[in-house]
């Protein structure tokens, strides 16, 4: 079974999937587009905002990080969040991406349409569209599907 949090504030569209022993946190928006599925493991945490693309993966054990709270501040999830200073931001992964296993992609990142996050990388940075990112930071293009040229 997952678990979401703030749904009132989670907008999915057709045939979406959320696995079971999903955390989301839809946070201040949250939005799932047609076809996408977030699996197994994964984590949605922060409070910040998401959009995921359409036909879009969130593949087994990846953490989204939509916030976290500042270096300068509590650190105790005990301690309430308005006693935090809080950075929040969004995080965007386009149409057809996907984002591989045990995965970490901090806010105010955007996976381009197309994009592929191999499994294990940290992400702090923008994955342009139709582009694989590796685990060293390193890049390759990846071909476009038809349709999309």
């Amino acid at each position: 079974m997952s678990k979401i949090v703030n749904e009132e504030n989670l907008e999915t569209g057709k045939n979406i999937g959320i696995d079971d022993f999903v955390l989301l946190n839809a946070g201040e928006k949250t939005k799932i587009g047609d076809n996408s599925c977030i699996h197994s493991g994964s984590r949605v945490i922060g409070g910040g905002s998401l959009v995921i693309g359409n036909n879009a993966v969130v593949t087994y054990n990846c953490v989204l990080v939509t916030g976290y709270p500042e270096i300068t501040s509590h650190m105790s999830s005990r301690i309430p969040v308005e006693q935090k200073d809080t950075v929040r931001g969004t995080i965007v992964i386009g149409d057809e991406a996907f984002v591989g296993s045990n995965s970490v992609i901090m806010p105010d990142t955007q996976i381009g349409e197309g994009a592929v996050v191999a499994a294990m990388s940290y992400v702090d940075s923008d994955v342009p569209d139709w582009t694989v990112r590796y685990p060293d930071g390193s890049t390759k293009r990846r071909p476009k599907l038809a349709g999309y040229e």
